[in-house]
């Protein structure tokens, strides 16, 4: 999904037709929608992955599991920061991506020599996450300088902390509380992450419904 968002992502941005307010606009639309999606993701993988277990993986795979939750979120945190980072394309500042991506890498350097030889694969994934988190944040303070967007940090900032906290209490609670009644958790929490996205994003949708109920 990631990467699909990064070949899509920049020939719309680059469109001629659009003016810079636009272009603007369009940048604050793709970010939210973007993270809005990777969490929607983030829920299926997390909430459905006792099927997986039950009908893929065998029970010696089972222990890898626990980096997957750290692996989703680095990646929708190297798509953030892939978002973000637009500013310097536009303003012809490639160096800024060398620059971000360096910081990154040695972040992630620094962790590995950490977290792996106590953690082992998941120091990795925590290190690999970090490390997509600082690019995305000094992606963000250097965007913030050079090329100011106005995105909708609060309402994706709130709705990432709800919908990852409510789908990790409801992981934790089909694997050690009540694994007995994980399809009912899991069919609740999928439910409920949709839920509060219609909930958030209801205003558009009714707008969308009304635009195609007019156009029949």
């Amino acid at each position: 999904f990631t990467q699909s968002f990064r070949l899509a992502f920049e020939p719309i941005i680059f469109k001629n037709s659009r003016s810079n307010n636009d272009k603007k606009s369009l940048y604050g639309d793709a970010l939210k929608y973007f993270v809005y999606f990777g969490l929607i993701i983030f829920a299926f993988v997390m909430l459905l992955m006792p099927l997986v277990n039950k009908f893929i993986l065998k029970p010696e795979y089972y222990d890898g599991n626990l980096i997957i939750p750290f692996v989703l979120i680095g990646q929708l945190f190297f798509g953030v920061y892939y978002s973000l980072s637009m500013w310097y394309k536009v303003i012809d500042k490639t160096y800024f991506g060398l620059i971000m991506s360096a910081i990154g890498l040695v972040v992630n350097l620094v962790l590995e020599f950490i977290l792996v030889p106590r953690l082992g694969i998941l120091g990795a994934s925590i290190s690999v996450m970090c490390g997509f988190f600082v690019m995305m944040i000094t992606s963000f303070i250097l965007e913030h300088r050079y090329y100011p967007i106005n995105y909708p940090f609060r309402k994706i900032i709130s709705t990432f902390l709800i919908i990852t906290t409510l789908v990790l209490a409801l992981t934790y609670l089909y694997q050690y509380v009540y694994a007995d009644y994980w399809v009912f958790i899991s069919i609740f929490g999928l439910f409920l992450v949709l839920l509060i996205f219609v909930l958030i994003e209801r205003q558009n949708i009714v707008k969308i419904l009304n635009y195609v109920r007019h156009r029949r």
